[in-house]
Parts: structure tokens; sequence; C-alpha cells
């Protein structure tokens, strides 16, 4: 009589209770920092004043100091960046570089290495790739690009970005262009300069 009961009291119990299985999709959102580097042409001049210990031609450009500032091991201005985010940083100079780098736990990747490794989360069958710390050297080469002939080995899609890159180095080298001034054709001492740059004629 007792099992009964006790059986009784077992179907009220999950009757009321209603177990079932569920499932539930898991979902993370995270922050990212963005950081822009200048690599157009103004960035290299040389904004400080020579002496005869430092001549004009070893001062640092705008570009070297941005090289100092990152690999400043005492302000570790990237590294607390990274602290509680990964960072992005973009190149631009006529335009926006989309190939961007990412930064996060002091290691680097690229855009598609990044791409690949947050691609298919757990489920991914080959193992993401590694991200590489970067030294001054590499901060140098990816702030300082060089144009350098297309490969002819390249596939259809990687000609198009790499002449889209080409493209906004020329375009970055040719903005600020110091302008040039013909030493041989001196403006004339009757010639002034009005608001808004016109040139005004003296009346004679």
């Amino acid at each position: 009589m007792c099992s009964l009961r006790l059986a009784v009291y077992l179907v009220l119990a999950a009757v009321f209770l209603l177990p079932a299985m569920q499932s539930w999709d898991e979902t993370k959102a995270q922050s990212k920092v963005v950081v822009l580097f200048d690599v157009s042409g103004s960035m290299g001049h040389r904004d400080d004043i020579p002496t005869e210990a430092t001549p004009a031609d070893k001062l640092p450009t705008r570009q070297d100091k941005v090289l100092s500032l990152l690999s400043d091991d005492k302000l570790a201005f990237l590294k607390r960046l990274q602290d509680k985010n990964p960072v992005f940083a973009y190149r631009f100079g006529g335009n926006l570089d989309e190939d961007y780098v990412v930064l996060d736990n002091g290691l680097v990747w690229t855009r598609s290495e990044w791409e690949d490794k947050t691609r298919g989360g757990d489920k991914r069958e080959t193992p993401a790739p590694e991200g590489k710390p970067w030294t001054r050297a590499e901060w140098e080469a990816w702030l300082k690009p060089v144009i350098v002939p297309e490969p002819d080995d390249l596939k259809d899609e990687d000609k198009a970005a790499f002449r889209k890159r080409k493209e906004l180095l020329q375009t970055a080298a040719r903005r600020h262009q110091p302008r040039r001034l013909d030493a041989d054709r001196p403006e004339p001492r009757d010639q002034q300069h009005g608001a808004g740059g016109r040139r005004l004629q003296r009346r004679p």
C-alpha cells in the first residue's frame, strides 16, 4: 500500500513540475577599439628644428615619432588598449585601407587571419591561425609601406586587392607633398596677397 501511495506522489510531482529538455543558443558580443594610422606623405615631414648636433636629415619624421610611441615599453600604449578589448588598427592616406590588423593579448593578426580565427567558433575542424608578436620592425614596415611590382602568380581576386592597396599607397604618397617654388621666377614686388589668397595688383 505504501508503495502505491509513493508511486502516486511521484506521478503527481512529475505532473506539477513538468520536467522537460531545453536547448538554447549562446551569443557573445564584444566591443572593440579602433585606431587609425596616417600613412600619407605628410608623415614623412620633420617638424623639429635642426641644430649643429642634429642636422635636418637626422631629425625624426612624424612617423618615426609614432613608432617610438608604439615601441615605448614604459608607456605601453597598445598593451593598455588591449586590456579589455581587441584593437583594430587601420591605415589611411587618401582613402582607408580595409586590410586592417587586429591586436589582442599582445599578438597581431592580419584581417584574413582574424576572420579565419573567428569563423566557425568551437565547431571548426582546423586549428585557428595564431597571432604573432610585432616588434618595431614589423610596425615600421606596416606604417611605411613600399610600393612593389605586382606579382605574376596572383589570383584574380588577389589582383584586385593588390591594385586597390597600390592605388591607396600611391594616393597617400602624393598627398601633402611640399609645394615647389621656382627660384628663377620670384614673385613681382608690385603684387601682394589679399584675403583668401587672391593676388592684388598695385595700381601705378
